[in-house]
């Protein structure tokens, strides 16, 4: 799909959300993984929702309607404003205050509520501490990730 159309997908359903003329930059990955779609507007809120549930809403939609009759799934990532990289540096924060919880109280610390890309990100982020193991239970909206201290074989 060309940029020119993509930008015309993207253009529409944003004007579905009343959001007119909106500053859309789009680029795919440098390994041709996914389409990047950064977008600026004054109502950045409306287009992240609670919790980022609107942005994650907006990037199923888009990517259904552009990998519609394709044989390779391309995902589009939205990023809205430098939302992104705020919540990616909110979470990283999140996962190093409970691995610093869990070594100190020697018990499992719970972190409820995140999507799995979130909770994909905070494994990759304290799987390089071998204090530290994490792991991910439950289903659908129940599943939660536990930070847990790393027993070794000596305790």
């Amino acid at each position: 799909m060309t940029q020119k159309k993509i930008q015309s997908a993207v253009s529409k359903l944003l004007k579905l959300m009343s959001i007119v003329d909106p500053k859309i930059t789009i680029k795919k990955d440098s390994d041709q993984a996914s389409i990047q779609i950064d977008v600026s507007d004054p109502q950045t809120g409306a287009l992240i929702g609670y919790h980022g549930e609107t942005i994650a809403s907006l990037q199923l939609i888009l990517s259904l309607v552009l990998n519609q009759n394709k044989d390779k799934w391309l995902p589009a990532r939205i990023n809205v404003g430098d939302y992104r990289q705020r919540r990616e540096a909110t979470l990283q924060d999140m996962a190093v205050k409970a691995a610093d919880r869990a070594l100190q109280t020697g018990q499992d610390v719970i972190l409820t509520s995140l999507p799995s890309n979130e909770r994909r990100l905070i494994h990759m982020c304290l799987s390089e501490n071998p204090q530290i193991k994490t792991r991910s239970e439950g289903t659908n909206r129940s599943r939660h990730l536990i930070v847990s201290p790393h027993k070794s074989s000596s305790e």
